[in-house]
């Protein structure tokens, strides 16, 4: 049974993670794939001179602009470029503690991201590459509906998925590896799989909605407390543990198999 543990944008982090998982023997796939958002805005398309004529603020990018030329002038290379603006553009977020407001500013770091590549592409700068920003580059500005054109913004980007084999770590000691959060999902499924083998195994024999019942259930931590519900894949699990070779489902009934 495959369960998706992570999704990112950072395929790095995805590898990082699937090699923790790898280590307590689990059979990890990374599947990369390009997910895309639209949005409907409302804009208007110029150059800075113009726009600054017409009274709109552009402080904000003006400091953009001063950022992305000089990492042109550095030759940083086109895979670098992200982190290399967010850090010269936004050194406050090494600082943040609070987790609302970092995720915050996340959310609006990446849609800060998805204007610069607007940007780049509109004024045809490559990085990585002899380009440079024009002394008067065009912008497209975000304004109320109303006071500027209709556009539809469709943005692509790539995504990688770390998917994970649950039966491939039925028994893992998941006290040996750090306590992410991909850990915890793992091994909340685990648990549940756990107690729903343990069940069958204790009875010899179970009808499958007494079963179901144990798909939910909760654990108590140090910390936390953990509630879990599985009943959703209820009927997933049981077909994966039959067609692993541990369950013998016939009709309602579920045994061990021999």
């Amino acid at each position: 049974m495959w369960l998706r543990i992570a999704s990112l944008e950072d395929r790095e982090e995805a590898i990082k993670i699937a090699s923790r998982l790898r280590e307590i023997g689990a059979r990890v796939e990374i599947r990369d794939w390009i997910d895309w958002e639209v949005d409907e805005i409302h804009a208007v398309r110029g150059r800075m001179s113009e726009l600054k004529s017409r009274g709109l603020n552009l402080e904000e990018w003006e400091k953009r602009i001063e950022v992305i030329r000089e990492i042109l002038k550095k030759g940083i290379k086109r895979e670098e470029f992200e982190e290399e603006f967010v850090k010269r553009m936004y050194p406050e977020l090494e600082s943040i503690e609070d987790l609302q407001e970092f995720a915050d500013k996340l959310m609006n770091l990446r849609t800060a991201m998805r204007e610069i590549e607007t940007f780049l592409a509109i004024n045809n700068i490559k990085i990585g590459e002899s380009s440079d920003v024009p002394e008067d580059p065009e912008l497209v500005l975000e304004v109320e509906e109303g006071k500027g054109r209709g556009m539809i913004k469709v943005s692509f980007y790539p995504v990688t998925d770390v998917y994970v084999d649950v039966l491939s770590v039925l028994g893992a000691d998941f006290e040996k590896t750090a306590a992410e959060f991909e850990d915890i999902v793992l091994a909340s499924v685990l648990e549940i799989i756990g107690e729903i083998v343990s069940e069958v195994e204790e009875h010899g024999k179970m009808d499958l909605e007494s079963l179901s019942k144990l798909s939910s259930g909760m654990i108590e931590g140090g910390e936390w407390d953990f509630v879990i519900d599985c009943s959703e894949i209820f009927e997933n699990i049981i077909r994966s543990l039959e067609k692993a070779g541990i369950f013998r489902v016939s009709g309602n009934f579920v045994r061990l198999r021999e």
